[in-house]
């Protein structure tokens, strides 16, 4: 199992690298305003981001568009690397970001963590129509949610369409997203 994954991130990791920066850019942007017209956007009143690494589905304008609108954002900080811990932090400007491992921006530290998210954007490398995910390999945000089984927020993959593939190899403890959302829309799973 673990050897399929590595070979499918090392695989993905190729296809996103040969991706053209002003692409991925217009193609975030359209899954962005893809999911800010959905009810799941909409009706939620706290939504847990992620800032994106390069290459990801860029998030930025999602971001920005929640602060604007009221909404509550939460954005993950590494609580402890070494036991693939994180918390979801809220902030009130981009300007709040610092940098923090895996050249990822987070809240600082210090920070009150705040409870329930209504919406939970999820990154990954590969997503397939089952709603399994390919992540880095860090287990961050599987151990996040089966930490906090009562926070039950709306899970979305937020990724481009090249990322949606037939498999994804999975485990027992790997979580499933509900939904995904890439320039092409909406589709529950």
């Amino acid at each position: 199992m673990q050897d399929l994954k590595k070979i499918l991130r090392k695989r993905m990791l190729n296809l996103r690298c040969n991706c053209n920066a002003n692409n991925i850019a217009g193609l975030s942007a359209k899954a962005g305003e893809c999911l800010m017209r959905q009810q799941l956007w909409q009706a939620a009143t706290t939504v847990a981001l992620y800032a994106a690494l390069p290459g990801e589905a860029d998030t930025g304008s999602l971001i920005k568009q929640a602060l604007l609108s009221g909404k509550m954002v939460l954005l993950p900080r590494i609580k402890d690397r070494e036991n693939g811990l994180m918390e979801f932090l809220p902030i009130s400007s981009m300007s709040d970001l610092v940098p923090g491992p895996f050249g990822l921006k987070e809240p600082p530290a210090g920070i009150a963590a705040h409870g329930s998210p209504d919406l939970m954007l999820v990154p990954g490398l590969a997503f397939d129509s089952h709603g399994n995910r390919l992540g880095y390999g860090g287990g961050y945000y599987d151990r996040f949610l089966a930490a906090h089984p009562h926070l039950q927020p709306k899970t979305c993959g937020f990724a481009l369409e090249f990322q949606i593939i037939d498999s994804v190899p999975h485990a027992g403890h790997d979580c499933r997203v509900m939904s995904l959302c890439t320039e092409a829309g909406l589709r529950w799973l």
